[in-house]
Protein backbone atom coordinates (compact mmCIF):
# COMPACT_ATOMS: atom_id res chain seq x y z
CA UNK A 1 0.00 0.00 0.00
CA UNK A 2 1.44 3.56 -1.14
CA UNK A 3 3.05 4.97 2.38
CA UNK A 4 0.98 8.50 3.29
CA UNK A 5 3.56 11.78 4.38
CA UNK A 6 2.38 11.15 7.80
CA UNK A 7 3.99 7.80 7.98
CA UNK A 8 7.41 8.32 6.25
CA UNK A 9 9.91 6.47 8.25
CA UNK A 10 13.41 8.33 7.46
CA UNK A 11 15.21 5.46 7.98
CA UNK A 12 12.88 3.22 6.18
CA UNK A 13 13.49 5.83 3.70
CA UNK A 14 16.78 6.03 3.19
CA UNK A 15 17.40 2.29 3.29
CA UNK A 16 15.14 2.04 0.35
CA UNK A 17 16.57 5.09 -1.53
CA UNK A 18 20.28 3.42 -1.39
CA UNK A 19 19.35 1.23 -4.60
CA UNK A 20 19.75 4.62 -6.17
CA UNK A 21 23.03 5.36 -5.53
CA UNK A 22 24.82 1.83 -5.88
CA UNK A 23 25.79 2.48 -9.68
CA UNK A 24 26.11 5.69 -11.46
CA UNK A 25 23.31 7.39 -13.07
CA UNK A 26 19.60 6.94 -13.86
CA UNK A 27 18.34 4.37 -11.91
CA UNK A 28 16.55 1.72 -14.18
CA UNK A 29 12.60 2.19 -15.04
CA UNK A 30 12.05 -1.46 -12.71
CA UNK A 31 13.47 0.04 -9.44
CA UNK A 32 11.75 3.74 -10.15
CA UNK A 33 8.47 2.61 -10.45
CA UNK A 34 9.05 -0.24 -7.72
CA UNK A 35 10.22 2.52 -5.74
CA UNK A 36 6.60 4.69 -6.51
CA UNK A 37 4.91 2.57 -5.62
CA UNK A 38 5.93 2.05 -1.87
CA UNK A 39 6.32 6.07 -2.01
CA UNK A 40 3.87 8.24 -4.08
CA UNK A 41 5.11 11.25 -5.78
CA UNK A 42 2.63 13.68 -4.23
CA UNK A 43 3.60 12.01 -1.08
CA UNK A 44 7.34 12.60 -1.77
CA UNK A 45 6.73 16.11 -2.49
CA UNK A 46 4.79 17.04 0.65
CA UNK A 47 7.66 15.62 2.75
CA UNK A 48 9.84 18.36 0.95
CA UNK A 49 8.04 20.45 3.73
CA UNK A 50 8.96 18.92 7.00
CA UNK A 51 12.27 20.56 7.45
CA UNK A 52 15.95 19.97 5.92
CA UNK A 53 16.15 16.03 7.25
CA UNK A 54 13.29 15.21 5.17
CA UNK A 55 14.83 17.28 2.32
CA UNK A 56 18.28 16.29 2.62
CA UNK A 57 17.40 13.02 1.50
CA UNK A 58 14.41 13.46 -0.55
CA UNK A 59 16.15 15.85 -3.50
CA UNK A 60 19.00 13.88 -4.34
CA UNK A 61 16.25 10.65 -5.09
CA UNK A 62 13.69 13.02 -6.11
CA UNK A 63 16.69 14.25 -9.20
CA UNK A 64 17.64 10.53 -9.53
CA UNK A 65 13.90 9.45 -10.52
CA UNK A 66 13.26 12.48 -12.98
CA UNK A 67 16.21 11.40 -14.79
CA UNK A 68 13.82 8.31 -15.91
CA UNK A 69 10.31 7.83 -18.24
CA UNK A 70 8.67 6.77 -15.21
CA UNK A 71 9.52 9.44 -12.86
CA UNK A 72 8.57 11.87 -15.85
CA UNK A 73 5.50 10.14 -16.19
CA UNK A 74 4.69 10.59 -12.15
CA UNK A 75 5.37 14.00 -12.39
CA UNK A 76 2.92 15.11 -15.58
CA UNK A 77 0.34 13.12 -13.22
CA UNK A 78 1.27 15.20 -10.43
CA UNK A 79 1.66 18.64 -11.91
CA UNK A 80 0.14 21.07 -9.07
CA UNK A 81 3.16 19.80 -6.52
CA UNK A 82 5.51 20.66 -9.11
CA UNK A 83 3.63 24.30 -8.88
CA UNK A 84 3.89 23.86 -5.15
CA UNK A 85 8.01 23.18 -5.55
CA UNK A 86 8.78 26.35 -7.79
CA UNK A 87 7.12 28.49 -5.27
CA UNK A 88 8.98 26.52 -2.16
CA UNK A 89 10.80 28.83 0.06
CA UNK A 90 14.47 26.28 -0.07
CA UNK A 91 16.67 27.16 -3.08
CA UNK A 92 17.21 23.27 -3.56
CA UNK A 93 13.46 22.43 -3.87
CA UNK A 94 13.06 25.09 -6.83
CA UNK A 95 15.93 23.92 -8.62
CA UNK A 96 14.88 20.24 -7.90
CA UNK A 97 11.52 20.73 -9.39
CA UNK A 98 13.05 22.66 -12.04
CA UNK A 99 15.12 20.17 -13.03
CA UNK A 100 11.99 17.46 -13.26
CA UNK A 101 9.99 19.76 -15.45
CA UNK A 102 13.16 19.89 -17.96
CA UNK A 103 13.56 16.36 -18.00
CA UNK A 104 9.61 15.88 -18.28
CA UNK A 105 9.74 17.84 -21.03
CA UNK A 106 12.47 15.98 -22.71
CA UNK A 107 10.90 12.93 -22.21
CA UNK A 108 7.67 14.40 -23.94
CA UNK A 109 9.46 16.17 -26.66
CA UNK A 110 8.10 13.76 -29.56
CA UNK A 111 4.52 13.57 -27.48
CA UNK A 112 2.84 16.95 -28.24
CA UNK A 113 -0.45 15.27 -26.51
CA UNK A 114 2.03 15.52 -23.04
CA UNK A 115 3.94 19.12 -23.94
CA UNK A 116 -0.22 20.09 -24.26
CA UNK A 117 -0.41 18.70 -20.38
CA UNK A 118 2.46 20.81 -19.21
CA UNK A 119 2.02 24.04 -20.92
CA UNK A 120 -1.75 23.86 -20.48
CA UNK A 121 -0.90 24.88 -16.79
CA UNK A 122 0.31 27.50 -14.83
CA UNK A 123 3.67 25.96 -15.09
CA UNK A 124 5.65 27.35 -17.72
CA UNK A 125 4.63 31.25 -16.68
CA UNK A 126 6.14 29.68 -13.12
CA UNK A 127 9.43 28.75 -14.34
CA UNK A 128 9.56 31.48 -16.26
CA UNK A 129 9.61 33.30 -12.88
CA UNK A 130 12.76 32.19 -11.59
CA UNK A 131 14.84 33.93 -14.44
CA UNK A 132 14.19 37.04 -11.60
CA UNK A 133 15.39 33.98 -8.86
CA UNK A 134 17.97 35.68 -6.37
CA UNK A 135 19.94 31.81 -6.51
CA UNK A 136 22.00 31.67 -9.72
CA UNK A 137 21.45 27.97 -10.06
CA UNK A 138 17.90 27.96 -9.87
CA UNK A 139 17.82 30.54 -12.93
CA UNK A 140 19.71 28.56 -14.48
CA UNK A 141 17.98 25.43 -14.04
CA UNK A 142 14.28 27.34 -15.13
CA UNK A 143 16.02 29.06 -18.45
CA UNK A 144 16.96 25.36 -19.43
CA UNK A 145 13.56 24.24 -19.06
CA UNK A 146 12.48 27.06 -21.49
CA UNK A 147 15.31 26.23 -23.97
CA UNK A 148 14.23 22.11 -24.01
CA UNK A 149 10.53 23.53 -24.55
CA UNK A 150 11.30 25.87 -27.52
CA UNK A 151 13.51 23.05 -29.03
CA UNK A 152 10.35 21.36 -29.68
CA UNK A 153 8.02 22.86 -32.52
CA UNK A 154 4.99 22.92 -30.06
CA UNK A 155 7.11 24.53 -27.40
CA UNK A 156 8.31 27.33 -30.10
CA UNK A 157 4.87 27.88 -30.98
CA UNK A 158 3.56 28.47 -27.08
CA UNK A 159 7.07 30.46 -26.29
CA UNK A 160 6.92 32.62 -29.55
CA UNK A 161 4.23 32.90 -32.15
CA UNK A 162 1.33 32.23 -30.41
CA UNK A 163 -0.80 33.44 -28.18
CA UNK A 164 -0.59 32.34 -24.75
CA UNK A 165 0.07 33.34 -20.95
CA UNK A 166 3.83 32.37 -21.41
CA UNK A 167 4.54 34.13 -24.62
CA UNK A 168 2.99 37.30 -22.52
CA UNK A 169 4.93 36.94 -19.48
CA UNK A 170 7.85 35.65 -21.60
CA UNK A 171 7.89 39.28 -23.59
CA UNK A 172 7.22 41.08 -20.63
CA UNK A 173 10.06 40.47 -18.63
CA UNK A 174 12.22 41.04 -21.47
CA UNK A 175 10.53 44.53 -21.66
CA UNK A 176 10.33 45.50 -18.00
CA UNK A 177 12.46 42.93 -16.53
CA UNK A 178 15.59 44.33 -14.59
CA UNK A 179 19.16 43.82 -16.80
CA UNK A 180 19.93 40.28 -14.89
CA UNK A 181 16.72 39.49 -15.86
CA UNK A 182 17.30 40.57 -19.61
CA UNK A 183 20.71 38.68 -20.07
CA UNK A 184 19.97 35.68 -18.68
CA UNK A 185 16.94 35.25 -21.23
CA UNK A 186 18.94 36.50 -23.78
CA UNK A 187 21.18 33.85 -23.44
CA UNK A 188 18.81 31.31 -23.55
CA UNK A 189 17.72 32.86 -26.55
CA UNK A 190 20.87 32.82 -27.68
CA UNK A 191 21.39 29.06 -27.80
CA UNK A 192 18.27 28.58 -29.56
CA UNK A 193 19.54 30.75 -32.10
CA UNK A 194 22.55 29.49 -32.86
CA UNK A 195 21.39 26.35 -34.15
CA UNK A 196 17.75 26.11 -35.18
CA UNK A 197 16.42 27.48 -38.41
CA UNK A 198 12.96 27.72 -37.35
CA UNK A 199 14.09 28.98 -33.69
CA UNK A 200 15.44 32.16 -35.52
CA UNK A 201 12.36 32.96 -37.76
CA UNK A 202 9.84 32.52 -34.60
CA UNK A 203 12.34 34.64 -32.80
CA UNK A 204 12.65 37.47 -35.73
CA UNK A 205 8.20 37.52 -35.70
CA UNK A 206 8.16 37.55 -32.18
CA UNK A 207 9.93 40.67 -32.39
CA UNK A 208 11.50 40.20 -28.67
CA UNK A 209 14.92 41.29 -29.59
CA UNK A 210 14.29 45.23 -30.23
CA UNK A 211 15.10 45.37 -26.64
CA UNK A 212 18.46 44.47 -27.64
CA UNK A 213 18.55 46.89 -30.80
CA UNK A 214 18.14 49.41 -28.28
CA UNK A 215 20.53 48.41 -25.89
CA UNK A 216 23.48 48.08 -28.55
CA UNK A 217 22.42 51.31 -30.05
CA UNK A 218 22.50 53.08 -25.93
CA UNK A 219 25.33 55.10 -26.03
CA UNK A 220 24.83 56.21 -22.43
CA UNK A 221 25.00 52.75 -20.89
CA UNK A 222 27.93 50.94 -21.34
CA UNK A 223 27.05 47.73 -19.88
CA UNK A 224 24.14 47.76 -21.92
CA UNK A 225 25.98 47.90 -24.94
CA UNK A 226 28.22 45.27 -24.03
CA UNK A 227 25.60 42.69 -22.63
CA UNK A 228 24.29 43.16 -25.97
CA UNK A 229 27.77 42.66 -27.91
CA UNK A 230 28.26 39.63 -26.03
CA UNK A 231 25.24 38.16 -26.71
CA UNK A 232 25.78 38.86 -30.52
CA UNK A 233 28.84 37.17 -30.03
CA UNK A 234 27.79 34.33 -29.22
CA UNK A 235 25.15 33.82 -31.49
CA UNK A 236 27.53 34.57 -34.26
CA UNK A 237 29.18 31.47 -33.51
CA UNK A 238 27.86 29.56 -35.81
CA UNK A 239 26.26 29.89 -39.45
CA UNK A 240 22.78 29.53 -38.69
CA UNK A 241 23.19 32.63 -35.86
CA UNK A 242 25.67 34.72 -37.98
CA UNK A 243 22.73 34.73 -40.61
CA UNK A 244 20.29 36.01 -37.90
CA UNK A 245 22.79 38.81 -36.93
CA UNK A 246 22.91 39.65 -40.68
CA UNK A 247 19.53 39.40 -41.25
CA UNK A 248 18.56 41.05 -37.82
CA UNK A 249 19.84 44.02 -39.08
CA UNK A 250 22.46 43.86 -35.87
CA UNK A 251 25.50 44.20 -38.96
CA UNK A 252 24.98 47.73 -39.76
CA UNK A 253 24.75 48.92 -36.18
CA UNK A 254 27.93 46.77 -35.53
CA UNK A 255 29.61 48.62 -38.72
CA UNK A 256 28.33 52.16 -36.83
CA UNK A 257 29.94 51.51 -33.33
CA UNK A 258 32.93 50.61 -34.64
CA UNK A 259 33.50 53.85 -37.20
CA UNK A 260 32.35 55.65 -34.71
CA UNK A 261 34.95 58.10 -32.69
CA UNK A 262 32.83 58.76 -29.92
CA UNK A 263 32.10 55.05 -28.89
CA UNK A 264 33.85 53.92 -25.86
CA UNK A 265 37.17 52.21 -26.80
CA UNK A 266 36.02 48.79 -24.99
CA UNK A 267 32.82 49.14 -26.40
CA UNK A 268 34.11 49.60 -29.89
CA UNK A 269 37.15 47.24 -30.18
CA UNK A 270 33.91 44.18 -28.45
CA UNK A 271 32.01 44.84 -31.74
CA UNK A 272 34.94 44.49 -33.88
CA UNK A 273 35.47 41.02 -32.38
CA UNK A 274 31.36 40.40 -33.20
CA UNK A 275 32.23 41.30 -36.97
CA UNK A 276 35.72 39.60 -37.31
CA UNK A 277 32.96 36.66 -36.19
CA UNK A 278 31.17 37.21 -38.90
CA UNK A 279 34.18 37.59 -41.48
CA UNK A 280 35.39 33.80 -40.53
CA UNK A 281 32.60 32.02 -38.60
CA UNK A 282 33.92 29.22 -36.73
CA UNK A 283 31.50 26.41 -38.42
CA UNK A 284 31.88 27.63 -42.00
CA UNK A 285 34.58 27.80 -44.31
CA UNK A 286 33.01 30.45 -46.01
CA UNK A 287 32.52 33.94 -45.14
CA UNK A 288 28.65 34.84 -45.04
CA UNK A 289 28.72 38.34 -45.08
CA UNK A 290 29.17 40.31 -48.56
CA UNK A 291 32.76 41.33 -49.24
CA UNK A 292 32.23 45.01 -49.04
CA UNK A 293 30.98 44.66 -45.58
CA UNK A 294 34.03 42.56 -44.90
CA UNK A 295 36.27 45.44 -46.28
CA UNK A 296 34.34 47.84 -44.23
CA UNK A 297 34.88 45.87 -40.82
CA UNK A 298 38.32 45.50 -41.77
CA UNK A 299 39.17 48.97 -42.81
CA UNK A 300 37.42 50.32 -39.68
CA UNK A 301 39.81 47.63 -37.59
CA UNK A 302 42.74 49.19 -39.30
CA UNK A 303 41.63 52.76 -38.78
CA UNK A 304 41.13 51.76 -35.08
CA UNK A 305 44.15 50.45 -34.30
CA UNK A 306 45.98 52.89 -36.14
CA UNK A 307 44.48 55.57 -33.80
CA UNK A 308 45.71 53.66 -30.45
CA UNK A 309 48.24 54.93 -28.25
CA UNK A 310 51.05 52.68 -26.33
CA UNK A 311 49.20 53.05 -23.35
CA UNK A 312 45.71 51.58 -24.30
CA UNK A 313 47.21 47.85 -24.75
CA UNK A 314 43.76 46.48 -23.97
CA UNK A 315 41.85 47.66 -27.50
CA UNK A 316 45.11 47.19 -28.96
CA UNK A 317 45.39 43.40 -27.68
CA UNK A 318 41.83 43.05 -28.80
CA UNK A 319 42.12 44.50 -32.25
CA UNK A 320 44.69 42.15 -32.69
CA UNK A 321 42.29 39.16 -31.39
CA UNK A 322 39.86 39.95 -34.01
CA UNK A 323 41.93 40.73 -36.83
CA UNK A 324 43.33 36.87 -35.73
CA UNK A 325 39.76 36.13 -35.56
CA UNK A 326 39.10 37.04 -39.26
CA UNK A 327 42.49 35.32 -40.39
CA UNK A 328 41.55 31.73 -39.52
CA UNK A 329 39.57 31.23 -42.51
CA UNK A 330 41.99 31.37 -45.88
CA UNK A 331 39.05 33.93 -47.36
CA UNK A 332 39.86 35.92 -44.30
CA UNK A 333 43.51 36.10 -44.84
CA UNK A 334 42.94 37.28 -48.04
CA UNK A 335 40.64 40.35 -47.50
CA UNK A 336 43.43 41.15 -44.16
CA UNK A 337 46.18 41.07 -46.74
CA UNK A 338 44.26 43.17 -49.20
CA UNK A 339 43.83 46.11 -46.72
CA UNK A 340 47.09 45.52 -45.06
CA UNK A 341 47.44 48.36 -42.92
CA UNK A 342 46.05 46.94 -39.73
CA UNK A 343 48.22 43.44 -40.55
CA UNK A 344 51.43 45.20 -40.98
CA UNK A 345 51.15 46.58 -37.39
CA UNK A 346 50.28 42.98 -35.48
CA UNK A 347 53.02 41.79 -37.68
CA UNK A 348 55.45 44.46 -36.27
CA UNK A 349 54.03 44.33 -32.96
CA UNK A 350 54.64 40.08 -32.97
CA UNK A 351 58.25 40.29 -34.35
CA UNK A 352 59.75 43.41 -32.55
CA UNK A 353 61.93 42.26 -29.37
CA UNK A 354 60.17 43.74 -26.68
CA UNK A 355 58.32 41.15 -24.93
CA UNK A 356 54.91 42.01 -23.03
CA UNK A 357 51.22 40.92 -23.54
CA UNK A 358 50.53 42.82 -26.56
CA UNK A 359 53.64 41.20 -28.30
CA UNK A 360 51.67 37.80 -27.25
CA UNK A 361 48.47 38.54 -28.68
CA UNK A 362 50.14 39.49 -31.75
CA UNK A 363 51.99 36.18 -32.01
CA UNK A 364 48.81 34.51 -31.64
CA UNK A 365 46.87 36.72 -33.67
CA UNK A 366 49.93 35.86 -37.00
CA UNK A 367 49.82 32.34 -35.77
CA UNK A 368 45.72 32.36 -36.78
CA UNK A 369 46.83 34.42 -40.47
CA UNK A 370 49.52 31.79 -41.31
CA UNK A 371 46.90 28.82 -40.69
CA UNK A 372 47.38 27.67 -37.52
CA UNK A 373 43.92 26.50 -37.36
CA UNK A 374 43.06 25.51 -41.22
CA UNK A 375 43.74 22.45 -42.58
CA UNK A 376 46.21 24.01 -45.56
CA UNK A 377 47.53 27.01 -44.09
CA UNK A 378 48.66 27.87 -47.62
CA UNK A 379 46.92 31.50 -49.46
CA UNK A 380 47.36 32.51 -52.68
CA UNK A 381 50.30 33.37 -54.62
CA UNK A 382 49.88 36.71 -53.73
CA UNK A 383 48.93 36.41 -50.08
CA UNK A 384 51.81 34.16 -49.57
CA UNK A 385 54.28 36.91 -51.41
CA UNK A 386 52.30 39.68 -49.17
CA UNK A 387 52.49 37.77 -45.87
CA UNK A 388 56.61 37.18 -46.34
CA UNK A 389 57.10 40.87 -47.60
CA UNK A 390 55.07 42.13 -44.64
CA UNK A 391 57.27 40.03 -41.95
CA UNK A 392 60.70 40.58 -43.71
CA UNK A 393 59.50 44.46 -43.87
CA UNK A 394 58.73 44.40 -40.14
CA UNK A 395 62.08 43.02 -38.80
CA UNK A 396 63.91 44.98 -41.34
CA UNK A 397 62.36 48.12 -39.98
CA UNK A 398 62.59 47.21 -36.22
CA UNK A 399 66.01 46.28 -36.44
CA UNK A 400 67.68 49.17 -38.82
CA UNK A 401 69.71 46.71 -40.76
CA UNK A 402 69.58 46.36 -44.50
CA UNK A 403 68.68 42.65 -44.05
CA UNK A 404 66.83 41.04 -41.37
CA UNK A 405 65.45 37.33 -41.09
CA UNK A 406 63.21 35.75 -39.24
CA UNK A 407 65.76 33.02 -37.26
CA UNK A 408 66.95 36.11 -34.83
CA UNK A 409 63.79 36.62 -33.58
CA UNK A 410 62.58 32.84 -33.37
CA UNK A 411 65.62 32.52 -31.30
CA UNK A 412 65.08 35.38 -28.46
CA UNK A 413 61.72 34.39 -28.05
CA UNK A 414 61.86 30.42 -27.60
CA UNK A 415 64.36 32.16 -24.40
CA UNK A 416 61.26 33.95 -23.48
CA UNK A 417 58.81 32.27 -20.74
CA UNK A 418 56.42 29.23 -21.83
CA UNK A 419 53.68 31.37 -22.78
CA UNK A 420 55.51 32.73 -25.32
CA UNK A 421 57.10 29.94 -26.26
CA UNK A 422 53.77 28.48 -26.82
CA UNK A 423 52.79 31.25 -29.11
CA UNK A 424 55.85 31.19 -30.73
CA UNK A 425 55.53 27.31 -31.55
CA UNK A 426 52.32 28.06 -33.19
CA UNK A 427 53.55 30.07 -35.49
CA UNK A 428 56.24 27.95 -36.34
CA UNK A 429 54.06 25.77 -37.26
CA UNK A 430 51.89 27.43 -39.08
CA UNK A 431 55.06 29.24 -41.12
CA UNK A 432 56.65 25.65 -41.40
CA UNK A 433 54.89 24.72 -44.58
CA UNK A 434 56.56 28.17 -46.23
CA UNK A 435 60.21 27.16 -48.07
CA UNK A 436 61.38 30.73 -47.37
CA UNK A 437 60.57 30.38 -43.61
CA UNK A 438 62.34 26.96 -43.38
CA UNK A 439 65.33 27.55 -45.28
CA UNK A 440 65.61 30.70 -42.83
CA UNK A 441 65.69 29.03 -39.24
CA UNK A 442 66.84 25.68 -40.09
CA UNK A 443 70.69 27.01 -40.40
CA UNK A 444 70.26 28.67 -36.55
CA UNK A 445 71.85 25.69 -34.94
CA UNK A 446 70.14 27.16 -31.04
CA UNK A 447 67.00 27.26 -32.37
CA UNK A 448 66.99 23.44 -34.04
CA UNK A 449 68.74 21.98 -30.90
CA UNK A 450 66.10 23.85 -29.09
CA UNK A 451 63.69 22.23 -30.73
CA UNK A 452 65.20 18.75 -31.26
CA UNK A 453 66.35 18.61 -26.71
CA UNK A 454 63.68 16.92 -25.49
CA UNK A 455 64.94 18.25 -22.17
CA UNK A 456 63.83 21.59 -23.16
CA UNK A 457 60.38 21.60 -22.26
CA UNK A 458 59.75 20.74 -18.37
CA UNK A 459 55.50 20.14 -18.89
CA UNK A 460 53.58 17.47 -20.90
CA UNK A 461 51.91 20.64 -22.80
CA UNK A 462 55.25 21.88 -23.60
CA UNK A 463 56.79 18.68 -24.66
CA UNK A 464 53.99 18.48 -26.90
CA UNK A 465 54.05 21.87 -29.01
CA UNK A 466 58.24 21.02 -29.13
CA UNK A 467 57.60 17.87 -30.85
CA UNK A 468 54.66 19.25 -32.74
CA UNK A 469 56.90 21.77 -34.30
CA UNK A 470 59.64 19.17 -34.97
CA UNK A 471 56.99 17.37 -37.20
CA UNK A 472 56.18 20.43 -38.22
CA UNK A 473 59.94 21.33 -39.86
CA UNK A 474 60.26 18.22 -40.76
CA UNK A 475 57.61 18.07 -43.51
CA UNK A 476 58.90 21.50 -44.95
CA UNK A 477 62.40 20.13 -44.92
CA UNK A 478 60.97 17.63 -47.70
CA UNK A 479 59.63 19.49 -49.93
CA UNK A 480 62.77 20.71 -51.13
CA UNK A 481 64.61 19.48 -54.09
CA UNK A 482 67.37 17.05 -53.37
CA UNK A 483 70.10 19.19 -54.06
CA UNK A 484 68.60 21.48 -50.94
CA UNK A 485 67.93 18.39 -48.80
CA UNK A 486 71.92 17.56 -49.22
CA UNK A 487 73.09 20.96 -47.84
CA UNK A 488 70.19 20.49 -44.81
CA UNK A 489 71.56 16.64 -44.57
CA UNK A 490 72.75 17.07 -40.94
CA UNK A 491 69.71 19.27 -40.06
CA UNK A 492 67.20 16.64 -41.15
CA UNK A 493 68.76 13.98 -39.48
CA UNK A 494 68.47 15.69 -36.34
CA UNK A 495 64.79 16.11 -36.75
CA UNK A 496 63.59 13.01 -37.97
CA UNK A 497 65.35 11.72 -34.97
CA UNK A 498 63.59 14.15 -32.71
CA UNK A 499 60.03 13.38 -34.61
CA UNK A 500 60.82 9.40 -34.12
CA UNK A 501 61.73 9.62 -30.56
CA UNK A 502 58.30 11.41 -29.52
CA UNK A 503 57.06 14.43 -27.73
CA UNK A 504 58.18 13.40 -23.95
CA UNK A 505 61.67 12.81 -22.28
CA UNK A 506 63.93 9.87 -23.66
CA UNK A 507 65.85 8.02 -21.65
CA UNK A 508 69.22 8.50 -22.83
CA UNK A 509 71.20 6.74 -19.96
CA UNK A 510 71.44 3.34 -19.21
CA UNK A 511 69.68 2.64 -15.80
CA UNK A 512 71.44 1.71 -12.63
CA UNK A 513 71.24 -2.21 -12.20
CA UNK A 514 71.32 -4.23 -8.76
CA UNK A 515 74.24 -6.10 -8.35
CA UNK A 516 74.30 -9.72 -6.39
CA UNK A 517 77.21 -10.39 -5.06
CA UNK A 518 78.34 -12.33 -2.12
CA UNK A 519 78.22 -11.56 1.49
CA UNK A 520 81.77 -10.70 2.46
CA UNK A 521 82.90 -12.38 5.54
CA UNK A 522 85.21 -11.03 8.06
Amino acid sequence: MPMDVDTLDISALQADASMFFTTSGPPSEAVVNEFLKRYELPALFRGLEFGDEFTNILIPILEKIFHTHAGAIALLQSLPYAVAGLGASSASVRRMTCLGISKLIEHSADDESMLQTVTSSNLIVLVLNTASDSDDRVASAGMEVIQNLAKTSFGINVLFTGKSPAADRLKELIMHGSSLVRIRIFAMIACLLKNSSQAVSAIKESGVFKILELELCNKHDILAQMNALELLHEIASTPIGANFVIDGGFLQQLISIMSSTETDGIVRSRSMMVGARLISPEDSSSSIISKHDAMSIIGNLNSFLETLESSQRGEKEAVFDALGRIGMSKNGAELLFEASSGTALLIEAAVGKKGGSDQLVAIHALASIAGSERADPLLSNEGEALLRDLIFTAREKLSRRPLSVSHELIQWLLQQPYETRRAVYRLIISLAPRPWFVLDICPNKEIINFLTDPHSEKSKEGMEWRHACCVAVSRGLFKFDQSIQEQLQEVIAKVQAAVARGPYLAREKVEARPLVVTQERF
